[in-house]
């Protein structure tokens, strides 16, 4: 009877420290959702310098999210180390989204023009005719001076590789590879720009 009763003790506790841990990953999430839902999201519309590239992995998991954010360093690196190499570079970049839904980005000699919308957090972005009127849609991160314009990643490598083209016939720079043969092996992942006021 003893061991009926002792085995039933360990089983309630066992029972409760579940649900301890699983309301607190509820918990969490709601505070998180909650957080983000009530976050102002800046508008794009005005003038702001490149910082670099910003890159996050998708995932929906919280935890996943933290670890991931070890991972996302090295592919900034690459993608920074890349778009340096024909001018788009921090404090050498900037862009410009006019009221009337126009956008310049200009990075040395480079000067790619197209048009934008912002609806909430989710934009788009539509290049021009030097870019093959490449479009890019994505979100809007941060608030105030600081924000990060994040979009599919195979998308951002597709620029990348485009912008890469534009500047060698210009002559800014050239590459001898491209950035989705340097990245191939990576799945699943948002990049943009880190933008700042």
């Amino acid at each position: 009877m003893k061991r009926f009763v002792l085995t039933l003790c360990v089983l309630a506790m066992a029972a409760v420290n579940a649900s301890a841990q699983s309301g607190l990953m509820n918990f969490l999430k709601k505070a998180a959702d909650t957080a983000v839902s009530t976050v102002t999201v800046a508008k794009l519309d005005g003038a702001w310098n490149y910082s670099g590239v910003a890159v996050a992995v998708n995932s929906e998991d919280l935890l996943s999210s933290i670890a991931s954010s070890a991972v996302t360093g090295p592919i900034e690196k690459k993608i920074d180390g890349y778009l340096e190499k024909v001018g788009v570079k921090s404090g050498a970049a900037s862009l410009n989204f006019a009221q009337d839904g126009t956008f310049t980005m200009k990075a040395g000699a480079l000067n790619l023009n197209g048009t934008w919308t912002q609806e909430d957090k989710n934009v788009k972005i539509k290049f021009g005719k030097s870019l093959t009127y490449l479009t890019l849609e994505g979100v809007v991160e941060g608030t105030g001076n600081s924000i990060n314009i994040l979009f599919d990643g195979n998308k951002f490598v597709d620029f990348a590789d485009k912008v890469a083209q534009v500047a060698t016939k210009v002559g800014v720079g050239s590459l001898s590879s491209t950035m989705s043969a340097v990245l191939s092996q990576v799945k699943s992942f948002k990049a943009g720009f880190k933008l700042s006021k």
